[in-house]
C-alpha cells in the first residue's frame, strides 16, 4: 500500500490526501472517523486533506496501518491455528474463597 509508505516518511499532506482519495473504503473511514464525535468541530469535514489536517499525521498513520492490517487478515487464509483448537490454553487455578457467615 503506497498510503502505508507516505505516512511513514512523514509525507506532505496534500500528498498523502491525493493516495486516499484513490482509495474510496479508506476515505469513507477517514472520513467518518474525522466526522466523529472524538473529532467534532463546528461544521462537518467533507475532505480528505481537511481530514488528515484534523486527525493529525501521527492518528492518520496509526488509522492507516491498523485498517491495512484488518484489510490484510480478512485476506488471509485461515490456517490450523484459526481453524481448530488446539488445546494449548493455560488455566489458572483459582484460590478458595473464604466462606461467608
Amino acid at each position: 500500500m503506497k498510503i502505508v509508505e507516505l505516512v511513514r516518511e512523514d509525507a506532505p499532506v496534500q500528498e498523502i490526501a491525493d493516495v486516499i482519495s484513490t482509495d474510496s473504503a479508506l476515505a469513507a473511514k477517514l472520513l467518518k472517523t474525522a466526522n466523529s464525535t472524538f473529532y467534532r468541530r463546528s461544521h462537518s469535514v467533507s475532505t480528505i486533506k481537511h481530514a488528515t489536517t484534523i486527525l493529525g499525521l501521527q492518528a492518520l498513520r496509526t488509522l492507516v496501518l491498523g485498517f491495512s492490517l484488518v484489510h490484510r487478515l480478512k485476506m488471509a487464509r485461515p490456517g490450523p491455528s484459526t481453524t481448530k483448537n488446539t488445546g494449548d490454553a493455560v488455566c489458572i487455578p483459582q484460590p478458595p474463597r473464604a466462606p461467608w457467615r
